[in-house]
């Protein structure tokens, strides 16, 4: 998802771990504002360790820390951009404080951390509402505009692969071999180009190339278009 959508906690969150799995300690040491530390710690797990996905994202942006993120952080969340990252980090709350409210779980920590953020920034509770329900509704485009499956006759094995149409309809091919290396070949204008480019690139066998442009047909959206421009052609005298 682009920068200015909703964030992903678990991935962003991922960046920040230690080999074990945990927050690593250099993060831990920086943080500069020990009330900070200690009121993020009760939100879920150890009620005075950040070992949550929620913990870490919200202790990623204290004094202190926020500097020496890891590049791919942040991409995901700007330094630049306070107001945008304080709407990301409100919605991200806001929404574990409703998912902890309807499981019956004690909500205040949530509340409490979304007063914080709200607070210290220029952003409203409603403003961070008003996020998450556009953020959610452009998620719910990007999943109606991709499909993912197993992709075999690649010349490195068997791909984990995700075939996406964009706003522009260009097709976008991601694909993970075995060794977890993801590649991800440019927007293509229409399918032809896409297997141009899959057979320039020298990872894919004609079958594979020809099962990706199966897979294009059962993108929900373009199922979605067939069967509303048949609907069109019933119904017009």
């Amino acid at each position: 998802m682009s920068n200015i959508g909703l964030l992903n906690v678990h991935q962003y969150s991922s960046y920040f771990l230690d080999r074990d799995k945990k927050l690593d300690l250099d993060y831990e040491l920086a943080v500069e504002d020990n009330d900070y530390y200690d009121n993020v710690a009760k939100f879920g797990g150890s009620q005075t360790l950040v070992d949550t996905p929620l913990e870490i994202a919200l202790l990623s942006y204290s004094a202190g820390v926020v500097d020496i993120r890891p590049a791919k952080a942040v991409e995901m969340l700007p330094a630049n951009n306070p107001k945008l990252a304080d709407l990301k980090l409100g919605a991200a709350t806001y929404m574990e404080m409703q998912m902890a409210r309807f499981s019956g779980k004690d909500a205040a920590p949530y509340a409490a951390a979304l007063k914080f953020i709200t607070d210290r920034s220029q952003v409203s509770e409603a403003d961070i509402r008003k996020f998450m329900a556009q953020g959610i509704a452009a998620e719910v485009d990007a999943q109606f505009n991709k499909v993912s499956f197993l992709l075999r006759g690649g010349t490195r094995g068997s791909y984990n692969a995700v075939l996406t149409r964009n706003t522009n309809n260009q097709y976008i091919l991601s694909y993970e071999d075995a060794n977890d290396v993801v590649n991800t070949l440019p927007p293509a204008n229409s399918l032809e180009a896409l297997s141009s480019a899959m057979r320039n690139s020298g990872d894919f066998s004609q079958s594979a190339i020809d099962a990706v442009r199966e897979q294009a047909a059962l993108i929900p959206a373009v199922v979605f278009d067939g069967w509303k421009k048949s609907t069109q052609n019933m119904i017009t005298p």
